[in-house]
């Protein structure tokens, strides 16, 4: 039986030697916005929240006609005196997440604000990817490798745990998936800083090296508050 295939763009991330200053793809730096929003804050423990990456809902896969562009915000956790993680920012409606989306407008506003990541630029490469449930264990493995685990715009989510495709947290209604991000930035660089400067440039912050983000956008574009961010880790 043949099984529908579905446009995919992996993303090649790599390390920028100057800030990214466009609205285009990217991963870490400063948000490039076209109007200047609230900047969020934690729901849960009332922290800034970090900015992880942008991303076009236009180009190269038409996800909206409404909004051109996707900005992922997570909070850095609040941990108890165990160490345990109290922000529950795997959750797509904890309040311990944001997604802002907004539009071209011709001019754009970058935050001064300090990143808790240095800027990554994005190379694309096109490819294909079975219409599967990657949590389903009654699917074949040779359809199951398929499926990118990597960073990418479009395809299926590659779940590591249970498939927790959200329902739209404003309409109940149905949700596309948009983008995955793979929490491993830099490869073999070990988790602590990495230089004299202090900064540490290895993982997206969200289940250490073994975390995949998933981003999800509402298929009826109810409002601007009906997209999500998630992620799961082995």
């Amino acid at each position: 039986m043949s099984v529908q295939q579905v446009n995919v763009f992996i993303c090649k991330i790599n390390r920028a030697t100057e800030p990214i200053e466009n609205m285009v793809l990217k991963i870490g730096g400063s948000p490039v916005f076209s109007e200047k929003p609230d900047w969020p804050i934690c729901k849960q423990c009332g922290q800034n929240m970090d900015f992880l990456a942008q991303i076009p809902l236009s180009d190269p896969i038409p996800f909206s006609k409404t909004y051109q562009m996707a900005y992922i915000f997570m909070c850095p956790g609040s941990f108890d005196q165990r160490g345990w993680l109290q922000c529950e920012t795997w959750d797509p409606v904890s309040g311990a997440n944001k997604v802002i989306l907004q539009n071209y407008t011709g001019t754009t506003f970058i935050p001064e604000t300090v990143s808790e990541y240095p800027d990554y630029f994005v190379t694309l490469t096109r490819s294909k990817e079975p219409l599967i449930d990657t949590a389903d264990y009654k699917i074949e493995d040779d359809l199951h490798d398929i499926v990118s685990d990597k960073t990418k715009i479009g395809g299926v989510p590659l779940w590591l745990q249970t498939n927790e495709t959200p329902k739209c947290p404003v309409c109940n209604g149905a949700m596309i998936f948009v983008a995955q991000l793979d929490a491993e930035l830099d490869g073999s660089l070990p988790a602590q800083f990495t230089n004299k400067d202090l900064e540490y440039y290895n993982f997206l912050h969200f289940g250490g090296d073994d975390g995949i983000g998933y981003v999800f956008l509402c298929k009826r574009e109810c409002t601007s508050e009906g997209i999500t961010f998630q992620w799961q880790c082995t």
